[in-house]
């Protein structure tokens, strides 16, 4: 990662505080101290992120912990709380280091000989579902709120942290080139009318590249796949005109939407008649790795 030995000083020195405590367990290897360190955190013991004062350190410290994920969720539930306990100034700078370190944590398990090691970036999504609360930040839009402007203030804000370089207008235009194509499809079929697209994913909720993500569809009829892998070729386009470079993949799958809902709080249904947003908020956790994943509200486009 190219970090000075002097960026590296706040790192060692949390983990000396957690060697030396006289909570901490001994370690088999040096080597293991990351893992080691992570473990600390699990504990809620020997870490104060109040060392952490400058970004470099912040991010360098989720570089070493997040980057080879860990067998459950314990111990990003544990990071969530901590931070929950700092103020909102605090907590935001946070985020925004995790925003920095998001895609250089791998999303697929770095350790291919262990199925049941969970991702770095899949825990860092769970450390925000916990930490940012979408679900109420929704909710506490009412009477008198329209949600469709409350969504695009939301991505846009995403995009800051996450450096998406894409807005929540442009998220919404591509919700509706989805919806025209599921329109044509709608038209062509009498079997259609009734079928919708889910679309989850980074995305959707403002923590994409548009060089180099997916949009991810689970279509409600499995012989409706090969007919939205052109999708991206209008999305692209689109986004072209302004900032060429975009390019987005459309994969299908054959999954519950619930899927996207565990990892990310917004999920789109999409079909030729309405675009429905649904909110998750976070997975409720079943044993120490395993998500159950509920959306708490939705709400049509447009509303």
């Amino acid at each position: 990662m190219g970090i000075s030995f002097l960026k590296l000083i706040p790192l060692w020195l949390a983990l000396a505080i957690a060697l030396l405590s006289p909570h901490a367990q001994a370690m088999p290897l040096l080597g293991e101290a990351c893992r080691g360190l992570y473990a600390r955190i699990t504990m809620g013991k020997g870490i104060d992120l109040a060392i952490f004062q400058d970004a470099d350190s912040r991010e360098n410290f989720l570089d070493d912990i997040f980057f080879h994920g860990d067998k459950d969720y314990l111990g990003s539930d544990t990071f969530a709380q901590m931070l929950l306990a700092l103020s909102s100034e605090e907590q935001a700078a946070w985020k925004q280091a995790i925003g920095e370190v998001y895609r250089r944590v791998p999303k697929k398990n770095a350790h291919s000989s262990n199925s049941n090691q969970i991702a770095g970036r899949r825990l860092l999504d769970r450390v925000l579902t916990l930490v940012d609360r979408v679900d109420l930040q929704f909710a506490s839009c009412d009477s008198g709120c329209s949600r469709t402007q409350f969504l695009k203030d939301y991505l846009d804000r995403q995009a800051k942290i996450f450096q998406t370089g894409y807005s929540g207008e442009e998220v919404l235009a591509v919700l509706q080139i989805i919806q025209k194509k599921m329109q044509v499809l709608a038209s062509r079929s009498q079997g259609n009318e009734e079928a919708y697209v889910s679309l989850g994913g980074s995305f959707l909720n403002g923590k994409a590249l548009l060089t180099s993500s997916d949009l991810d569809l689970i279509p409600s009829r499995l012989p409706l796949a090969p007919e939205l892998l052109d999708v991206s070729t209008v999305a692209n386009a689109f986004f072209n005109a302004e900032r060429p470079r975009a390019n987005l993949v459309v994969e299908t799958h054959n999954r519950p939407q619930t899927f996207y809902g565990e990892k990310n709080a917004l999920v789109a249904q999409i079909s030729a008649s309405e675009i429905r947003i649904f909110v998750y908020g976070p997975a409720r956790r079943v044993g120490d790795d395993h998500l159950v994943p509920q959306p708490v509200l939705s709400f049509v486009l447009g509303e």
